[in-house]
């Protein structure tokens, strides 16, 4: 067990999980109550309820293979700046936009492509610090720190809602991706190469 365990002495890899803690509470608190989010676009009609639903689900799918494209081309660390801080900036403009279905759909279509941009950067990172001998355990770590992160959205989503209302997740979800995206800024400082000091 303690072998097992051993990956998360890394300051590296448990700043990836941390992250991802952070990144997909961010991302489910907005999602886990988008009926409410959303209920003024909605009307508290199932179809369209569903046809938003359908919406986050493809262009999450559009989102996830758009982050391993770039993950494979470029550093996963910027992927995962660059993802989360779109997110928080749509999320921002949810507020705006959940009055009516028409930009309700785009709204969610956004919030899905830049959601799903994290998975794959995520487990690169991670899978990149371990030696091959402990990468499929830190893989199933990275997975359970999802997990956690969405029963993590579900309290802090209903906490949030019975305080101040539906108005108030997106917001939420934007803090926790700008958190995200600085966690990943601040962990990622140690494989930053050093360059050449400055003449004086």
């Amino acid at each position: 067990m303690v072998q097992r365990l051993a990956p998360l002495a890394d300051r590296r890899v448990l700043g990836v999980l941390t992250t991802t803690v952070v990144a997909f509470t961010g991302i489910y608190v907005p999602y886990t109550y988008l009926s409410a989010v959303y209920e003024p676009a909605t009307d508290g009609q199932g179809g369209r309820l569903a046809g938003l639903l359908l919406v986050f689900g493809v262009a999450g799918t559009v989102g996830n293979l758009a982050a391993g494209h770039f993950t494979d081309r470029r550093s996963p660390r910027r992927v995962v700046i660059a993802g989360t801080l779109l997110l928080a900036a749509v999320l921002l403009l949810v507020p705006a936009l959940r009055g009516s279905y028409a930009t309700a759909l785009p709204a969610v279509a956004a919030c899905g492509v830049f959601s799903f941009t994290v998975t794959a950067p995520q487990q690169h990172l991670i899978m990149g610090y371990a030696p091959a001998c402990t990468q499929p355990m830190v893989a199933s770590l990275n997975q359970s720190a999802l997990y956690l992160a969405v029963s993590l959205s579900g309290a802090a989503g209903g906490i949030a809602l019975d305080a101040a209302g539906a108005a108030l997740l997106p917001p939420l979800a934007a803090a926790l991706a700008v958190a995200a995206a600085g966690l990943t800024w601040w962990y990622g400082r140690a494989d930053a190469p050093a360059g050449p000091r400055p003449v004086r």
